[in-house]
């Protein structure tokens, strides 16, 4: 009925991508992500929001699959769409930063992932505010960037900033969890409490190592006692012993 160059077969074929990936085939999630690439192109041109969105979730695809040269192709073609035509100020444009600066970091160039991912978090900072999870998300993925590129005073600065919004964060969504998703997102978010520590320790001699393992390891206990707690919970409404 609409043919091979019609906006909604482009849908089709994002859709069909997308469950493709959910199911782990992301290599058959590229090839429909390509067709829709290309029907979108054809229809609307290269400067438009939902052809800069074909090529942002493609470059996810080839960045799982690990061919982060691909990836960083099409991201960077993302980034320049979506910066022309939705500004600097838009979330999307901060999500393509995020995204390349990702890969940029898996090719092991983390100078140039510090880069963007300090445009991102400026652009999420301005756009969604300093208490949104992305917010913090950013953060951390910064001060990683600069860890692994030597800059430890930044990272751990970054680090600081960044455990204090994620326990503001993580303290105001357990007040509305249940027992069982009290528990589940503790084991969901364990690790980043748990090897924010350790990673300290490696950045020793430095301001601020102290307070951050401090901080990290009371939150950490509070948080594996409030699981605890819910863990408890659980059995005694259950009524196993």
């Amino acid at each position: 009925m609409f043919g091979e160059s019609h906006p909604v077969y482009a849908t089709s074929l994002n859709n069909f991508a997308g469950y493709y990936s959910n199911l782990g085939d992301y290599s058959k999630a590229a090839e429909l992500g390509t067709q829709a690439k290309e029907v979108l192109k054809r229809v609307f041109g290269e400067f438009h929001p939902n052809y800069a969105t074909s090529l942002s979730n493609l470059a996810g695809y080839y960045s799982v699959l690990g061919d982060y040269f691909k990836a960083v192709e099409l991201g960077t073609q993302a980034l320049e769409i979506r910066k022309r035509v939705l500004g600097e100020s838009h979330p999307a444009y901060a999500i393509s930063l995020n995204n390349l600066a990702n890969d940029y970091f898996h090719l092991g160039d983390y100078t140039k992932a510090a880069e963007l991912g300090t445009q991102a978090k400026e652009v999420l900072k301005r756009v969604l505010g300093e208490s949104h999870p992305d917010y913090a998300t950013s953060l951390s993925n910064l001060a990683t960037y600069n860890y692994l590129n030597g800059n430890f005073r930044e990272a751990l600065k970054l680090w600081l900033i960044s455990v204090q919004h994620t326990k503001d964060i993580v303290l105001l969504q357990f007040k509305s969890l249940t027992n069982r998703m009290r528990q589940s997102f503790w084991d969901k978010n364990r690790l980043y409490f748990t090897d924010l520590p350790s990673i300290c320790v490696k950045a020793g001699g430095h301001d601020g190592v102290g307070e951050v393992y401090d901080n990290s390891a009371l939150f950490t206990k509070g948080l594996l006692l409030n699981a605890e707690t819910s863990l408890r919970d659980l059995i005694l409404e259950s009524g196993d012993s």
